[in-house]
C-alpha cells in the first residue's frame, strides 16, 4: 500500500478519534470530578511536553552557535571507532542499533503524549479552545506521517536488466545465489560507472553493475563479483545497513521537514536526531573495510581467488584512466553531436592508454598504499588476504549480451548529455582549443591571466610539457605567484613527479587559500604512490594546522549572517590596494571591512561596484582584481561583487567608514 494512502488513513483516524473523544466528553462532563481529573491531566501533559521542548530548544540552539571544535580529539574518537569495527563489527552493529530503538522509545513517546493531549483537549470540547484542537491533531498528524516516512521512488526501469532479455547474464546471477542459497527476490540493474554493488529492502535485493565494469571483465572474473557481493547478502551486510537506514530515515525527514508546523517538531526531534545520525555516519564509514574484507574472505571457499584478483586489477586499472588528468577522452568531443557509440569510444581509450602505460599502471595497483580509514583493502592487500602473488590481465571473453547492454546505455547517454552537449563541448574542448591556436600564433602578448588560460587548456589536450613551459614563464616573471606555484605542483605530481609535493608546500605557505586542496592532494598522491615518508610528513603537518584549520580557516569565507566590523588592515596596505583597484576606471565604489571569525582573527572582505555600462565585463574585472588580491597580496581578503551580490550592500553599510572610494560619473 502506498504511503500516501496510509497517512490518509492515518489523518481520518485522527479525526474520527477526535470525534470519538468529544461525544466521550460529552457523556463524562456530567462528572465534575472527572472533568476536574482530566483538566490536571492535560495541563500535566502540556507541561511535560513544554519542558521537553524547551530543554531540545536549548541544544537546537546551542548547536546552531559555532563551538570550537577539538580536531584531535576527534580524530582518537573516530580510530577508536575503527578500532571498535575491525575488533567487534557484530558488537559495534548491536550499539547503533540500541542507540537507534532508544531514539525509537522516545519517537514514541513524543506521539504517546501528543496524542493524550489531542484527546483530552477534544473531550474537554469548548469554543474556546477548538483551534487548539486542531492545532494538537496537526501535531499528531505530522508526527506520525514523519514515522511513515514517504515512498521510495522505483528504480528507472530503463536501466533493469530482466532476466527474459539477458538470460545469460541471469544464469551467473542464478547460479551464484543458489551457491548461497539466496532465494529473495532480485532485480539488476545496469549504471554508468566502472563498480558493482548490492542493495537490500524488505521487498528484496537489487544488483547494480557498471557498464564499464561489463566491458572490463570476462564472464568468470563477473561470477567472482557476484561472489564478492552476495557475500554481503549472506554476511547480513546489506540487511543490516538497511535496517539502520530504515529507522534513522524518519528522523532524518522531520529534521528536513521545512518551516511552520514542521520546523516545531524539527527543534522537537534534531538534537537527537544528530546524534543518531553521527552514529550510524560514523559506523557506516569505520565499518565498510570491515565488511569488505569479510566478503573477501568468501572468495576463498566459493570461488577462484585468482579470478576475483584478476577482475580486481583491471577495476584498479580502469580507476587509474578514470582519475587520472594524464590520460583525456576528448574524442567524445569531437563530432557536431553526441557521439552514438560513448561507451565503446571511451572503452577503446582505455586500451590504448593502458597498451601505452601497462608497466605504469601495473606497478601503480600495486604501489598504492592504506589510508587510515577507508571502504576497502587495497589492491596489493586484497592479493596478500586471498594468497595470490600476480595477476592476469587480458581483454577477451565478456558475456554474449555485452553489446546489447552497451547499446542501451549508449542510448541513454545521449539523452543525458544531449541538453548540455553543446555548452560542454564548448568550455571543454572548443575554448581550450582556440585558446592554445590563438597562444601559438602570437605567444608575445599574453598577460599572466591569460598564461594561466593557455597552462590550463595545455592541460586538457594533455600537453603537459608544454603547459610546464607555460608556469615556468609565469614563475621567471613572478617568482612568489601562490597560484603558478601550486599549478605547477599538482601538474608535476600528474607527471608523477614528486617534485610536485614541494611545489604544493610553497603555494600553501605564501596562500593559505590552498591548504585544504594542497593537504588533500598531498596524501592521495603519496597513498596512490606507496610514500609512507611522505605521507607520515602530511599527517603531521594536518595534525598540525588541524584546529586553525576547523575553527578559524573553513570560516573566513563569508555568508550574509557573518558578522562584519570596522577594518583593522594597515593603511599602507589599505591604501595600495585600493590603487590597485580603483586604477580601473570601470570600477565606482570600494567597500572595506572585516569579518570577525572570533576574539583573535579576522577577514578583510572587500566590496566594489562597477558603472552599470560596464556589466558585461563584470567576470573579467573581477578576475582581474581577485588575481592581484589572491597571487600580489600576502594578507587573505575575501573579494565581492555587489553588483551581483546586492544582499551585501546593507552589511557594509552598516559599518562606519567602510566606504574607502567613490567615483562620480
Amino acid at each position: 500500500m502506498s504511503k500516501k494512502i496510509i497517512k490518509i488513513i492515518v489523518a481520518v483516524m485522527i479525526t474520527i478519534n477526535a470525534i470519538g473523544m468529544i461525544f466521550l466528553g460529552v457523556k463524562l462532563g456530567e462528572d465534575e470530578r472527572i472533568y476536574n481529573l482530566l483538566n490536571i491531566l492535560l495541563i500535566a501533559l502540556i507541561g511535560l511536553f513544554l519542558i521537553i521542548y524547551l530543554i531540545n530548544l536549548a541544544i537546537y540552539l546551542r548547536n546552531k552557535r559555532r563551538r570550537k571544535i577539538d580536531a584531535e580529539k576527534i580524530e582518537k574518537m573516530i580510530l577508536k571507532k575503527k578500532k571498535m569495527a575491525e575488533e567487534d563489527y557484530q558488537g559495534y552493529y548491536r550499539l547503533v542499533r540500541k542507540h537507534l530503538l532508544l531514539g525509537d522509545v522516545y519517537y514514541f513517546l513524543i506521539i504517546f503524549i501528543v496524542y493524550l493531549i489531542h484527546s483530552i483537549m477534544a473531550m474537554l470540547a469548548s469554543a474556546s479552545i477548538s483551534y487548539l484542537i486542531l492545532v494538537s491533531g496537526a501535531l499528531l498528524y505530522f508526527t506520525i506521517s514523519f514515522l511513515i516516512g514517504t515512498d521510495v521512488p522505483p528504480y528507472d526501469p530503463t536501466y533493469e536488466l530482466k532476466e527474459e532479455d539477458f538470460p545469460e547474464l541471469w544464469k551467473l546471477i542464478r547460479k551464484v545465489a543458489a551457491e548461497y542459497n539466496v532465494k529473495k527476490k532480485i532485480k539488476c540493474y545496469f549504471n554508468m560507472d566502472c563498480n558493482a554493488s548490492v542493495n537490500e529492502t524488505d521487498k528484496g535485493c537489487t544488483i547494480f553493475l557498471g557498464v564499464s565494469l561489463l566491458q572490463l571483465l570476462n564472464e568468470s572474473e563477473l561470477e567472482s563479483i557476484l561472489n564478492h557481493e552476495f557475500a554481503h547478502i549472506v554476511n547480513k551486510d546489506t540487511k543490516r545497513t538497511y535496517s539502520l537506514y530504515k529507522k534513522l530515515s524518519k528522523w532524518m525527514e522531520v529534521v528536513n521537514s521545512g518551516e511552520g508546523g514542521r520546523l516545531l517538531l524539527s527543534v522537537l526531534f534534531s538534537p537527537l536526531s544528530n546524534t543518531l545520525s553521527s552514529d550510524f555516519e560514523l559506523f557506516d564509514f569505520v565499518s565498510r573495510r570491515t565488511i569488505e574484507r569479510i566478503a573477501d574472505l568468501a572468495i576463498k571457499d566459493r570461488a577462484d581467488s585468482q579470478v576475483f584478483i584478476n577482475a580486481l586489477a583491471k577495476l584498479s586499472l580502469y580507476g587509474i584512466f578514470d582519475s587520472e588528468e594524464a590520460y583525456p577522452v576528448l574524442e567524445v568531443y569531437e563530432e557536431d553531436v553526441v557521439t552514438t557509440q560513448y561507451f565503446n569510444l571511451v572503452f577503446n581509450k582505455f586500451l590504448q592508454y593502458y597498451s601505452d602505460n601497462k608497466d605504469l599502471w601495473n606497478d601503480l595497483i600495486v604501489k598504492r598504499i592504506p589510508a587510515q580509514i577507508e571502504s576497502h583493502l587495497t589492491f596489493k592487500r586484497r592479493m596478500e588476504l586471498l594468497e595470490v602473488d600476480h595477476f592476469e590481465v587480458e581483454f577477451n571473453d565478456n558475456i554474449d549480451e555485452l553489446d546489447l547492454i552497451v547499446a542501451r546505455a549508449n542510448e541513454l547517454i545521449v539523452k543525458f548529455i544531449e541538453p548540455t552537449y553543446e555548452e560542454r563541448r564548448k568550455r571543454d574542448y572548443l575554448d581550450p582549443l582556440k585558446v592554445i591556436k590563438e597562444y601559438e600564433e602570437n605567444s608575445n602578448d599574453c598577460e599572466r591571466l591569460e598564461l594561466f588560460k593557455v597552462a590550463r587548456a595545455y592541460r586538457i589536450f594533455s600537453m603537459f610539457d608544454k603547459s610546464l613551459m607555460i608556469y615556468d614563464k609565469i614563475l621567471s616573471e613572478h617568482n612568489d605567484n601562490p597560484q603558478a606555484i601550486f599549478e605547477k605542483g599538482t601538474l608535476l605530481l600528474s607527471m608523477f613527479d614528486n617534485q610536485g609535493i614541494e611545489y604544493i608546500y610553497q603555494a600553501i605557505k605564501f596562500n593559505e587559500n590552498y591548504l585544504d586542496a594542497g593537504v588533500n592532494i598531498i596524501g592521495e598522491y603519496c597513498l596512490k604512490m606507496g610514500l609512507e615518508e611522505e605521507l607520515e610528513k602530511i599527517r603531521s603537518y594536518r595534525r598540525e594546522i588541524s584546529n586553525y584549520f576547523f575553527n578559524v580557516h573553513v570560516h573566513k569565507n563569508v555568508f550574509v549572517k557573518d558578522k562584519f566590523v570596522p577594518t583593522t588592515l594597515e593603511k599602507a596596505v589599505m591604501l595600495e590596494v585600493i590603487k590597485f583597484i580603483k586604477a580601473d576606471h570601470r570600477v565606482n565604489r570600494i567597500f572595506i571591512a572585516d569579518k570577525k571569525i572570533d576574539k583573535e582573527h579576522r577577514t578583510t572582505v572587500i566590496g566594489y561596484t562597477i558603472n552599470p555600462e560596464f556589466g558585461e565585463e563584470l567576470q573579467e574585472i573581477h578576475s582581474r582584481i581577485f588575481d592581484y588580491l589572491d597571487n600580489d597580496r600576502r594578507e587573505q581578503y575575501t573579494l565581492i561583487s555587489l553588483d551581483e551580490n546586492p544582499i551585501f550592500f546593507k552589511k557594509f553599510k552598516a559599518i562606519k567608514g567602510s566606504l574607502k572610494y567613490f567615483r562620480n560619473s
